[in-house]
């Protein structure tokens, strides 16, 4: 281990999502971090975003977290995620109704959520369309178990009495962009691989110019549009002035009684752009967009060269986010013009119970290694059934050797190149290891995995029959 100690990364624990394993939520976890952050008094821990919505351990994992940060401070980096921010509209939202913007001046993409929303009568009612109809969650018991801790009234409650409370404070803590200085990484949750920031000025124009009869919903949706509008990334800019442009629509805005101009940018920030044709979205400029459901090679998209200049020229060695799946139980790792580029999200389907506390796959940076690390030994790495996912884990030396990413545009493929034998590709279809012999290993559309689940099927039928 070096002087600097070393920075893990996790990201998108959801809450642990039922029939997924738990181990990442429990306290036999909480407490291999614990232990991890005594080992050497500079190591770190970063929290890459989305605690909320999808299993039943959310209160608890929060908690956990909160705990860590308060004990070890600034050694703890706390991100938000889209499913994160959007909790705070239920600050507004829910205790009294909003009015419900018309199809010209609402985002198409809640038309359905403006219905349930407007006939809703009860406080119940539009907790269930909030989060069944405009965040992509449940409203089940799980939910229901944590209402203390999301609904307005409560959160409304802990802030006119100043009492302190793990959910408050994880918005409090909280960012959309962090830099370890130590390893020079940037993190964030959604963005950092292809997305330049908006500068101070242009988001000041933005509030300036807002319109001051706009509704909620309206003025939601007004911000959302600008956040299309290409940014002109700046070469020589100090890392802190990045960090602090990011992270400035969380400066005008604080458990307000009534929302302000930096809140509703905020909650655009936590949305998607618009669609151009069913299979071409449009770009958005947001460090914590929500995707949706994308195949397993829309981990990266076109990065502008002007913006890999503007990194470099920061200082900037390495890229960490989640968010945005790669359809393994492993972090990504490679090198893509000059900058390492680290993908955390292993959530929606990919945390096979198998994963236990000991031998889930985390991302690490030191000052001079990346690599795939656990909680456990080194060699306990879970690295899926038959050891299929293998190739990805390893501990690269930043100045050597290192994945690299290349792409084939004409197949649409994403090639992650670890020795010039071994390459793992990202399609449409799937991921494949191309070694000896290819091997494919995971991944595809909905339709793609039925098919594949016939012909397994089909192939035990009939390898049946030739037994007997």
């Amino acid at each position: 281990m070096t002087a600097t100690g070393k920075l893990l990364m996790i990201s998108d624990l959801e809450g642990c999502q039922a029939q997924q394993s738990q181990a990442m939520c429990s306290p036999v976890f909480f407490d291999g971090l614990d232990k991890f952050m005594t080992d050497h008094v500079n190591n770190r821990i970063g929290f890459l975003g989305d605690y909320f919505d999808k299993g039943p351990h959310v209160v608890d994992s929060i908690r956990r977290i909160m705990k860590l940060k308060r004990k070890y401070q600034a050694r703890i980096y706390i991100i938000l995620g889209n499913r994160d921010i959007n909790k705070l509209r239920l600050l507004y939202e829910v205790d009294e109704p909003q009015s419900v913007p018309d199809n010209d001046n609402g985002w198409p993409v809640w038309k359905k959520f403006y219905e349930e929303y407007a006939k809703a009568t009860t406080s119940e009612e539009r907790k269930r369309a909030i989060f069944t109809k405009s965040m992509g969650a449940e409203y089940n018991d799980i939910n229901k178990d944590i209402n203390m801790y999301l609904n307005a009234n409560t959160i409304n409650n802990l802030k006119r009495v100043n009492i302190s409370n793990d959910i408050r404070d994880l918005f409090i803590y909280g960012r959309i962009a962090a830099y370890d200085k130590d390893t020079k990484t940037l993190m964030s949750h959604a963005g950092g691989f292809n997305v330049p920031f908006h500068s101070k000025d242009y988001y000041d124009n933005m509030i300036a110019t807002s319109p001051p009869n706009a509704s909620y919903y309206e003025k939601i949706e007004y911000y959302r549009k600008r956040l299309h509008v290409r940014p002109t990334p700046k070469v020589n800019m100090f890392i802190d002035d990045i960090i602090d442009v990011i992270n400035y629509p969380l400066e005008g805005w604080n458990f307000d009684k009534d929302p302000t101009e930096e809140f509703y940018l905020l909650q655009a920030l936590g949305l998607k752009p618009d669609k151009i044709t069913d299979k071409i979205t449009d770009t958005f400029y947001s460090y914590v967009e929500s995707c949706g459901n994308k195949p397993c090679n829309s981990i990266i998209t076109n990065i502008q060269p002007e913006y890999i200049l503007q990194l470099k020229s920061a200082g900037i060695e390495c890229i960490s986010a989640g968010h945005v799946i790669h359809c393994t139980p492993i972090p990504l790792i490679y090198r893509r013009d000059g900058i390492i580029f680290i993908a955390n999200d292993t959530s929606n389907g990919y945390r096979p119970l198998e994963i236990t506390e000991t031998n889930f796959p985390m991302s690490y940076v030191s000052a001079t290694h990346v690599g795939i690390t656990s909680l456990g030994l080194h060699s306990n790495i879970y690295t899926g059934k038959d050891g299929k996912y293998k190739t990805m884990v390893g501990n690269w030396d930043k100045n050597g050797p290192y994945p690299q990413y290349n792409e084939n545009k004409n197949e649409n493929e994403i090639i992650i190149d670890y020795n010039g034998t071994k390459k793992l590709i990202f399609k449409t279809g799937g991921i494949v290891v191309y070694g000896k012999k290819p091997t494919f290993i995971g991944g595809g559309s909905k339709r793609t995995k039925r098919r594949r689940r016939r012909r397994r099927r089909k192939t035990v039928r009939r390898r049946h029959r030739q037994r007997k």
